[in-house]
């Protein structure tokens, strides 16, 4: 029973301190009531200023495009932040408005933007002053000789040379599977670019999270400097080296007019796909659309690799990502490939277009030798197996249950492998029922490990552990779970199931669970209670 006596002063006790919080609270309320009601200086109050329109804020307009007589229509402009080169003759671009300097002189109607070449910044200003005043000195002369479309094949082997870059692996997970680009160099304009792919904004790390869990994120063409990409992997320590690749003028006309089509702000963007859509595939894409159904006759050969592979190889310098995303792959992961599949990988891509049976099919090599312009510094990761290594956990951790096979610390052994099983349980569920990630779904490591382990979890509390029903019931869900794994090992190849090659974690959780299930029949029980064989003889 409460004694009134004794609590009622100790709560008077506190209560000028409350009175004193509560009163600043409130003038500090009155304050800012009064200050958010009171009318603001700067607003008009006259009629006349009050009727007058408000001029258009919101909305932003674009101009008419320019005219196709326009000799200046395939002047490069800098535009969200990305260079916008000349395009062919049936894309013009359409100019931003200019936005006014001050609310007081924004006009009703927008106008269009003045057509003038918008010189993009370099550091090295001297030279860039040069190149563009004498691309300026070009477009007066003659502005259709700036059109690759327009020109003779002998002008456009000249001017262009195509290189396929190649960037190593880097040291957080985005980069564990390398990069590549295309690099245009202009000889005439003295322009080197690269056409970057794999552009994607990482300002917000829940909204990247949850678009890579949807599988919707967002990436888009960037079109930089050369020596802009050379710093900023060189700052990263990451190998940066090209090949030239020897193409005919009909291909390196193509193969512009699709950088220069996907460049533009209303094609640049595309959603991501780690396997089937990535920066790799569209420069992929690319070579396919430049050269012709001769560029994909020899990648439709089967490869001897599958997602699986790729993936484990990529991922050794993180042994513990490796096993995380080994456990987290279904059958889509282990579908057999095509070279063609292959390229998703910058390094396979690179291999392709150096593969020396294009001497056969076009006369010549399709790309030089490799030159490195930076080599990384760091030291490989060692190569781990996801099979040995998940093998070699799993086996400690028998091991360890075994040595503590009679004590009491057992308990505290199962409980902490469920917890780890129904973490890993409740993970998988919630990616193969409520995200669009391909790898999850089908996934049969479900069976073994579910959140259903959290109600296991609980019975082992310490006060659960004694009593006989509660180590009953334990013991019926351990060796049915034991006996369920056997039975999938037994008939996967019976009835055809899917094909996952993750069967090394089954194998795991079946000692584990069975060596436990023997434990609650056969080893020894607390002091208060027997064990469930036992206590069935007795009946």
């Amino acid at each position: 029973m409460i004694q009134l006596h004794i609590v009622i002063p100790r709560c008077l006790r506190y209560f000028p301190m409350v009175g004193a919080f509560g009163l600043l609270l409130g003038l500090c309320l009155l304050a800012a009531s009064d200050a958010y009601s009171r009318p603001p200086t700067s607003v008009p109050t006259s009629k006349a200023s009050l009727s007058a329109p408000i001029p258009p804020t919101s909305k932003t307009t674009l101009s008419k495009p320019i005219p196709p007589s326009d000799p200046k229509k395939h002047i490069l402009q800098f535009k969200h932040g990305d260079w916008l080169p000349e395009l062919p003759p049936e894309s013009p671009i359409s100019s931003p408005e200019p936005r006014p300097s001050s609310p007081s002189s924004r006009p009703d109607r927008r106008l269009p933007m003045p057509s003038v070449p918008v010189r993009p910044f370099s550091t090295q200003r001297d030279a860039q002053k040069d190149r563009w005043g004498r691309a300026d000195r070009l477009r007066r002369r003659g502005w259709r000789r700036l059109d690759p479309a327009q020109e003779s094949d002998e002008r456009i082997l000249q001017r262009y040379r195509v290189d396929l870059v190649t960037i190593g692996p880097g040291n957080w997970l985005f980069t564990y599977f390398g990069h590549n680009a295309l690099r245009v160099r202009d000889r005439l304009l003295g322009q080197d670019m690269t056409y970057n792919f794999g552009t994607f904004s990482g300002n917000n790390p829940v909204k990247l999270l949850r678009d890579y869990l949807r599988n919707q994120m967002q990436y888009w063409l960037s079109v930089i400097p050369h020596n802009y990409l050379l710093r900023g992997y060189q700052y990263t320590d990451r190998t940066y080296q090209f090949r030239t690749l020897h193409l005919r003028a009909k291909e390196i006309r193509r193969l512009l007019h699709f950088l220069r089509h996907h460049s533009r702000p209303e094609n640049r963007f595309y959603r991501y796909d780690h396997y089937r859509q990535n920066c790799s595939t569209k420069l992929r894409d690319a070579l396919h659309y430049a050269m012709g159904p001769v560029f994909r006759e020899d990648a439709l050969a089967l490869s001897p690799n599958t997602y699986r592979k790729h993936v484990m190889q990529r991922t050794t310098p993180n042994p513990v990502l490796m096993i995380l995303m080994d456990f987290g792959m279904g059958p889509f992961a282990d579908r057999p490939l095509r070279r063609w599949d292959d390229m998703f990988l910058p390094v396979y891509l690179e291999s392709y277009v150096a593969d020396p049976n294009w001497l056969v099919s076009r006369g010549r090599s399709l790309a030089a030798p490799s030159a490195t312009l930076y080599q990384r510094k760091a030291a490989e990761a060692m190569r781990v197996e996801p099979v040995s290594l998940t093998y070699g956990l799993g086996g400690f951790w028998w091991l360890l249950g075994l040595l503590l096979w009679a004590r009491p610390a057992f308990r505290r052994w199962l409980r902490v492998y469920l917890f780890v099983a129904a973490s890993l349980g409740t993970a998988l569920a919630l990616m193969m029922f409520f995200t669009w990630m391909p790898e999850p779904p089908h996934n049969a490591n479900l069976l073994m490990y579910h959140p259903l382990h959290w109600l296991a979890f609980l019975l082992l509390a310490k006060k659960r552990w004694e009593v006989p029903s509660t180590r009953r019931i334990l013991g019926l869900y351990l060796i049915a779970h034991a006996w369920l794994g056997m039975l999938y090992l037994i008939l996967k190849p019976i009835l055809r199931l899917p094909i996952q090659m993750n069967t090394h974690h089954y194998v795991v959780a079946i000692a584990l669970f069975g060596l436990a299930a023997f434990r609650f029949y056969y080893g020894p029980t607390p002091a208060s209670s027997a064990s469930p064989l036992s206590e069935s003889k007795k009946i």
